[in-house]
């Protein structure tokens, strides 16, 4: 099923021309739906901050609903990428696309900085449309590679992303800043 769910995928979502290597030569117009199961793949709206608070919140971020706009604006501001996954008119599910220069490539690498698909959702193929969405991203600003970092205890986000063809690479470490 996941299969027929990827082979349903039709693109129509404005890209940025600023963000795009062909400078806006093959521009189009392309959103990602899953006909099938009416799924919208769609750039995340002020409107939609209640429902990103609380995706966020089920990764365990907690976050107060009147703080996603503007950090919806700002990540814009800087040339990040945030959709949401919609389902009959309901947002579940959440993805962040960050791409940057890196010393140790030509081109720039692509971080998904978020992905969370509503509990009640998983399963269901809108993960990997997802991730797929923000794959095509990264191709269209010409990045080397796409990556993203988990918490070591979600075990079966790591099964996800091996069967979308991630490869595990190494291990995160943080500290948190005042």
């Amino acid at each position: 099923m996941q299969r027929e769910l990827a082979e349903a995928l039709e693109v129509d979502r404005a890209v940025g021309l600023e963000r795009r290597d062909d400078g806006g030569e093959g521009f189009a117009q392309h959103a990602t739906s899953l006909l099938r199961v009416g799924l919208t793949i769609r750039d995340a709206l002020a409107r939609d901050g209640v429902a990103i608070a609380a995706l966020l919140g089920q990764l365990g971020y907690e976050t107060d609903a009147a703080a996603v706009a503007p950090r919806l604006e700002r990540l814009v501001i800087v040339g990040d990428r945030v959709v949401v996954a919609e389902l009959d008119d309901e947002v579940v599910g959440l993805a962040h696309l960050h791409a940057s220069p890196t010393i140790e490539h030509e081109r720039p690498a692509a971080k998904i900085g978020a992905l969370v698909v509503h509990e009640s959702h998983r399963g269901e193929g809108i993960g990997r449309a997802l991730v797929e969405e923000m794959e095509a991203e990264a191709r269209a600003r010409r990045c080397v590679l796409l990556f993203l970092t988990t918490a070591a205890g979600r075990e079966d986000a790591h099964e996800f992303y091996g069967r979308i063809g991630l490869e595990e690479t190494g291990k995160r470490f943080m500290k948190l800043l005042d």
